[in-house]
């Protein structure tokens, strides 16, 4: 399993866990008693929290959002996140969720604000991790505080509070949850803009003499919910090294989309025609190429830097490819 798969997995056995807190007198992995309501947020913290159904591309203009005010459940949020919830989705135990505050709410947090704090006002939007506790709606912090969400957002003990999911979450420009896919970090693209997706980097690579070609580098992609432009960028260094006999050489590197188009070669270098390279010798230089490739909605590719040799001495001379870089950049259209 990849690791993002691994990741998902741990956050799923997270919020089965939970679940199991709202059952009295049900055995937990915790053992013959559900832990204490203090200690259930270090346990999320530890278990790697994110939103159950994360919300990325079109699905966030149908959602509304906030900004994050203080450090009460740090990381989960922090000072300055934008958040997007989903008044529509029900809580389960394990979500961070969002409400307004209720009258009585506000009392409860101003009796002890800490010195400098502005004080809370009815309908000032909060944020907790909700968990249900045997029988009751709680809402928590990392100091092991908690306090009934009737308590937080209803003016009578008898209301039903409107506890909103939060489905995703922009720390400094970037969204912080995709889907589970490997690619788990490529949500971070809004319509009609670029954004940074990948870049992986290789130090050093030996290149194959024809017909063979090597693959230097490799990264896939998506899938988005909206068709994409894929812009594929690499960049690195040649080295063409003669052992015990001189030679000539021809030296091409390419992006290539497997299953999709490609390679494209492009040449590095080559001797000049009718000369050779003197034995144990070296030469090199540097290189980089673009290609844009077209992504359908909902389908994933993988793109690839890769390289071929054409010399005339293979026993004794090698090609390299060195500190190469392969980036790729996504357009939603």
């Amino acid at each position: 399993m990849t690791e993002a798969t691994d990741q998902v997995d741990v956050q799923k056995r997270l919020v089965d866990v939970l679940d199991e807190l709202a059952l009295p007198f049900t055995k937990s992995v915790f053992g013959k008693f559900p832990p204490d309501l203090n200690k259930i947020f270090a346990l999320v913290v530890a278990g790697g929290w994110a939103p159950r159904h994360p919300a990325f591309g079109g699905e966030l203009l149908g959602l509304e959002r906030c900004y994050s005010r203080g450090d009460c459940i740090a990381p989960l949020l922090i000072e300055d996140d934008e958040i997007f919830f989903d008044q529509n989705m029900p809580p389960r135990s394990g979500d961070v969720v969002t409400f307004t505050l209720g009258a009585r709410g506000a009392e409860a947090q101003n009796s002890s604000l800490p010195p400098g704090q502005p004080r809370w006002a009815k309908g000032d939007r909060w944020a907790k991790l909700y968990v249900r506790w045997r029988g009751y709606d709680m809402l928590l912090d990392r100091y092991g505080s908690s306090m009934t969400a009737t308590l937080a957002a209803c003016e009578s003990p008898d209301d039903v509070p409107h506890l909103a999911p939060i489905r995703q979450v922009r720390r400094a420009g970037l969204l912080l949850f995709g889907p589970p896919t490997p690619d788990m970090h490529s949500v971070q693209i809004e319509a009609n803009g670029a954004t940074f997706v990948a870049e992986n980097t290789a130090a050093s690579t030996t290149i194959a003499v024809s017909p063979t070609i090597t693959t230097v580098l490799s990264q896939t992609v998506g899938s988005f919910p909206v068709a994409a432009s894929v812009v594929v960028t690499c960049t690195g260094e040649w080295q063409f090294n003669t052992g015990a006999s001189s030679d000539s050489y021809l030296l091409s590197a390419g992006i290539a989309q497997i299953f999709g188009g490609g390679p494209f070669f492009g040449v590095l270098a080559r001797s000049p025609t009718g000369t050779v390279q003197a034995a144990s010798s070296t030469n090199q230089g540097a290189f980089a190429r673009e290609q844009t490739f077209a992504l359908a909605a909902n389908t994933a590719a993988t793109y690839d830097l890769e390289a071929i040799g054409v010399f005339g001495s293979p026993a004794t001379s090698t090609f390299k490819i060195l500190n190469a870089t392969l980036k790729t950049e996504v357009i939603l259209r």
